[in-house]
């Protein structure tokens, strides 16, 4: 279940940085263009979580290690 819940997590935020990014370029605002940076690494974040996740199901315990640094980086 969390796995699912990380990809459409990681989906939705790209689908609203996207729109975020497309918008701010419409009007001209770099403080939506700074928040649609942020849904994206939200997503990024997400998507490490998943792959996380799905490497621990498969018994390699030490990607979850590495991709924490790399969400701690984003953060």
């Amino acid at each position: 279940v969390a796995f699912i819940l990380m990809i459409f997590s990681a989906i939705f935020k790209e689908w609203m940085a996207r729109f975020a990014l497309a918008v701010s370029k419409m009007i001209r605002s770099d403080m939506l263009k700074a928040d649609a940076w942020h849904h994206r690494s939200d997503a990024a974040a997400s998507a490490f979580v998943a792959i996380s996740l799905a490497a621990a199901a498969f018994g390699y315990s030490r990607v979850d290690s590495v991709f924490g640094f790399c969400v701690a980086g984003l953060i």
